[in-house]
């Protein structure tokens, strides 16, 4: 594994009112949405604050309707296992109207390089999933600023009706799918994808693999329970879905960007809107899931529990 262009630092979280530090080791990326916009302020445009990107934020909308991305100042939780940075949140809203299909991007330059296996993860809660023949909702890595090449991705999406709804995992630009699974609105789901191989040059024999898994709070809590092993997910997941490429390259480095992207094709009815959160690519799968410290945990306790010891002696 080689890791060049990022610069080791300290990040600060706060979580459910405990602040909690960690060491970035193979943490190539991490963005929590810590942004000081307003609520439903377009991102287009905002400087990057996140771990692992430069530059700023392009949002590119097609087709016609409304398709936008919007910070939202609440952010997404996932149980008291899952460390948030306490930020907010991007709003994907593609719903198609008349004419080609609707697309709304939001990308952002990559600031680090990777070889090898490289993990990568992210919340996502789903308004409406109304979608039929290709729409879609992906986090992934573009080729191009517009988003419209992608690869190293994991999402959602549909086929034929709005009631097919799959995982999706792509190494390049194509994409695999699952059986359909009910992905059900309100909800937020844990993405964990594995992707091999990446910036190596396939073919002989070498392919290169993405593997996406899906996870409600309760199959995490319980992955962890399990000892948080790679080969664990197998046992505690939704949905999971492979993705094998067998000839050309992918790569994670500056000349990609992170990318986040809901398309809603031109069918009537159909929509994608879902909040997005907690994105993460590294080079283990501790990089993406990371859990609060136990110190940080017993500093919160004590903040809150000797105040009330005070209060008792006092009375």
């Amino acid at each position: 594994m080689k890791l060049r262009n990022l610069k080791p630092s300290w990040c600060v979280f706060v979580i459910a009112g405990f602040t909690a530090a960690s060491v970035e080791a193979g943490l190539l990326l991490y963005e929590g949405f810590d942004y000081s916009l307003a609520n439903n302020a377009s991102i287009h445009g905002t400087a990057a604050a996140a771990n692992g990107v430069q530059g700023n934020w392009t949002v590119t909308n097609t087709g016609p309707g409304t398709p936008s991305i919007t910070y939202q100042t609440a952010g997404l939780t996932f149980g008291s296992n899952f460390l948030t940075s306490g930020g907010g949140a991007l709003r994907l809203s593609a719903t198609y109207a008349s004419g080609t299909n609707v697309v709304t991007t939001a990308t952002v330059n990559l600031s680090a390089t990777a070889t090898g296996t490289v993990w990568g993860s992210y919340l996502a809660n789903f308004t409406t999933i109304g979608l039929s023949n290709g729409g879609s909702l992906l986090n992934g890595v573009a080729t191009t600023m517009e988003g419209t090449t992608s690869n190293l991705k994991a999402g959602v999406a549909s086929n034929t009706l709005a009631t097919d709804r799959k995982l999706a995992a792509g190494y390049d630009n194509s994409s695999a799918v699952s059986g359909n699974f009910a992905f059900t609105t309100g909800t937020t789901y844990l993405f964990i994808s594995r992707f091999t191989n990446v910036g190596n040059t396939l073919g002989g024999g070498v392919n290169g693999v993405a593997t996406t898994w899906a996870l409600t709070l309760s199959q995490y809590e319980n992955w962890l329970s399990a000892g948080a092993t790679e080969a664990g997910l197998d046992g505690n997941y939704s949905v999971r879905v492979n993705d094998t490429a067998t000839t050309g390259s992918s790569a994670y480095d500056p000349n990609g960007h992170l990318m986040l992207r809901a398309d809603a094709p031109d069918n009537n009815g159909s929509s994608m809107v879902a909040i997005v959160d907690e994105i993460r690519f590294g080079t283990a799968l501790a990089d993406v899931h990371v859990v609060p410290e136990p110190s940080s945990v017993l500093i919160g306790l004590a903040a809150g529990v000797i105040p009330f010891i005070r209060r008792q002696r006092m009375s």
